[in-house]
């Protein structure tokens, strides 16, 4: 439901092309070729209607103005964002020739040019938000006003949040105290850690909204709470659960078959494999007669495009599959209605399979930690596993995707206990002489030129009684105590 508005005043005659109008052509021109146009829609639809009635001529910038402050009574991002659906309405319809005047909406590039137009003062619109609102109360403002307007109608958040969120809701964020939510949030923890994590950022920012709106002037105590941390998944398919796995999926339809053995043998996101378009496929035949072909695949995240090769079997498969179809599709796997078959539809395949398989513990996403880690296992190549196949930029993602398979385990303990046992005998130490060059005896003869520089007049005499006698010991008889 929308937040109420002062209503405009009427001003110019409405020209044949409305805003009104013209939003319906913008959503079908524009926002269809969106991947995610949800929340654009639902903004437009509760923040748009009080410009319905007025062209792109007739719409001033006071009038612009008014209806900005308006939707930033309530949220500034809601705002922002829908002063950038104007700026970029109006630059459609340039685009389109529905107009051929200046832009308005966003002179000087930034919305905060806006707050240099004066207009006269506007009452307060009217909203039901108020300073010591319980939690209750404030979540339902909290749905209306900005989980609305996230991807999909933030259907899934909203139903977590009402779920777990009970135990909250008959207090005010005044009287929240950090036990409260610690003894709320532990058991939550215990069961589910990922759950825990979103639940305690949805409630940092409750109160970082209700402040925002001026419903609440305190401490968030939800930062005292520790967000913690969710267990990495580690579960891929075992060496002897895959071969029951492989047979159950020979027996799979065409569809089911090429879909899951895609995801096991080339591992991309659960996403890209069901959205895939039989545009993105090229095959040809080798110069060995097989079946071979590329897939261009575009990366559900950064949108780059990165060509991978098909080997021959999957793309046998492929192109088995595609010509088996029974109406041509855009999609390589169609659903209803020239649409990709829908997630919970590809759930509920997996789900009866991995039962027959015996695999309960796998999930779809689980496939592509099975492929890469297969991979890597085979190939020991982890680079080209990390970079091409699971399209990662930091090795420590693909770490978490990448495990150690138990028959390279069991290989690496059987080659070190095979180097601790065979380790070769130390050799036998060979004993050298003390010195490069035979001592010179003692007693001999200092050399000439050393003889030569030292003055034996200013050298005092010995006494003859306390000098014992050197006894003459030639070279030979200093190397009879050494071998060799």
């Amino acid at each position: 439901m929308a937040p109420n508005f002062t209503v405009f005043p009427t001003g110019t005659p409405p020209s044949p092309q409305t805003i009104g109008e013209l939003l319906l052509e913008f959503d079908r021109r524009h926002l269809a070729t969106l991947k995610y146009p949800h929340s654009t829609r639902s903004r437009i639809a509760m923040y748009f209607p009080p410009l319905h009635p007025y062209t792109l001529d007739t719409l001033t910038r006071p009038l612009i103005k008014q209806w900005f402050d308006q939707i930033n009574a309530h949220s500034s991002s809601q705002a922002c964002a829908c002063l950038k659906h104007l700026h970029l309405l109006y630059n459609k319809c340039l685009e389109w020739g529905r107009y051929h005047g200046l832009n308005p909406a966003y002179r000087e590039g930034t919305a905060t040019a806006l707050t240099r137009v004066t207009v006269a003062p506007l009452p307060a619109p009217s909203t039901s938000l108020r300073p010591g609102m319980t939690i209750g109360e404030l979540l339902e403002q909290y749905y209306r006003l900005h989980i609305s307007t996230l991807k999909g109608g933030g259907r899934g958040i909203m139903t977590n949040m009402e779920k777990h969120f009970g135990p909250l809701k008959p207090y005010t964020l005044e009287s929240l105290t950090v036990a409260q939510i610690t003894e709320w949030i532990n058991p939550i923890r215990a069961n589910i850690p990922s759950m825990a994590i979103f639940l305690v950022k949805k409630l940092r920012h409750l109160y970082n909204w209700a402040e925002q709106l001026e419903c609440y002037d305190g401490k968030n105590r939800a930062m005292k709470v520790p967000i913690g941390t969710a267990g990495k998944r580690k579960e891929f398919v075992r060496e002897h659960e895959m071969p029951t796995l492989l047979d159950i999926l020979k027996r799979q339809p065409l569809r089911e078959r090429c879909f899951f053995m895609f995801m096991l043998t080339l591992f991309p996101r659960p996403g890209e494999a069901a959205e895939l378009l039989v545009s993105h496929l090229q095959f040809w035949t080798d110069e060995h007669g097989e079946t071979v072909g590329m897939w261009h695949k575009v990366d559900s995240k950064t949108q780059k495009i990165d060509p991978i090769d098909l080997p021959p079997v999957l793309a046998s498969l492929l192109v088995t599959y595609i010509r088996s179809r029974p109406k041509p599709s855009t999609f390589l796997f169609p659903g209803r209605g020239n649409k990709p078959l829908s997630v919970s539809r590809w759930t509920q395949l997996w789900h009866d399979i991995r039962k027959r398989a015996g695999v309960d513990r796998i999930t779809r996403h689980d496939l592509r930690r099975t492929g890469s880690t297969w991979a890597v296992d085979t190939s020991k190549d982890l680079v080209t596993v990390s970079k091409k196949g699971l399209g990662h930029t930091n090795f420590k993602t693909t770490s978490i995707y990448v495990q150690a398979m138990d028959s390279s385990t069991a290989s690496m303990y059987r080659q070190h206990e095979a180097r601790l046992l065979n380790v070769a005998e130390p050799r036998q130490a060979v004993m050298k002489p003390p010195f490069k060059t035979p001592p010179r005896a003692l007693g001999s003869p200092i050399s000439s030129a050393v003889h030569s520089s030292v003055d034996v007049s200013r050298m005092p005499t010995p006494d003859p009684v306390a000098v014992a006698p050197v006894p003459s010991t030639s070279h030979e008889d200093c190397w009879q105590d050494f071998p060799g």
